[in-house]
């Protein structure tokens, strides 16, 4: 399956995906959109053949991390963007369950996913993927970062899982799946 986000060109391999979606396009998002003004989801909903659920926020900020506005979101732990990643979770929770009450055409989808997201013998992991420039300071320093905007986001999400990560391209370790910067 391929789908393309701020971008970036994302290849699931259909050997590894049970399940994969780009839920911000779907009807069943859209229509919850469209009775809730404000209404926000993650970009890609999936599940691995291992069981695991994965959802997938995309931020591409390559070539604008000189805005002030950007790297204000990205500044230190970035807490405004952690924030807006885990609202944007949040989100998605109920749209799920209300296709999976409500839809005329992937329900069984929309149940799955809800249904791995609720038992807790299935592992939920949350991928922010934050595609930034980080090129000053040492190789400590960016891991620091990294490693601050990652207990943020965890920080944020314990509600719902302790199992968040942000990838980028360049260091992808997310089996079966590919990701490409496209040309802009």
């Amino acid at each position: 399956m391929e789908f393309t986000e701020s971008n970036l060109k994302f290849v699931f391999d259909d050997s590894h995906w049970e399940l994969i979606t780009q839920f911000d396009k779907e009807t069943d998002y859209l229509k919850v959109c469209r009775a809730v003004k404000e209404t926000k989801s993650v970009d890609f909903i999936g599940v691995n053949n291992n069981g695991t659920t994965y959802l997938f926020e995309i931020k591409n900020f390559k070539g604008h991390e000189r805005d002030q506005e950007v790297r204000d979101r990205l500044g230190c732990n970035a807490e405004e963007l952690m924030t807006e990643i885990s609202q944007k979770v949040r989100d998605t929770l109920p749209c799920l369950l209300a296709g999976a009450r409500n839809s005329t055409h992937k329900a069984d989808s929309w149940k799955k996913i809800s249904s791995n997201i609720m038992d807790n013998s299935h592992r939920l992991m949350v991928v922010a993927w934050i595609e930034q420039l980080i090129d000053s300071g040492s190789e400590a320093e960016k891991k620091s970062k990294l490693s601050m905007q990652r207990s943020k986001l965890k920080q944020k999400l314990s509600w719902l899982t302790c199992r968040v990560d942000i990838q980028c391209y360049s260091n992808n370790t997310i089996e079966g799946l590919v990701v490409s910067l496209l040309p802009e």
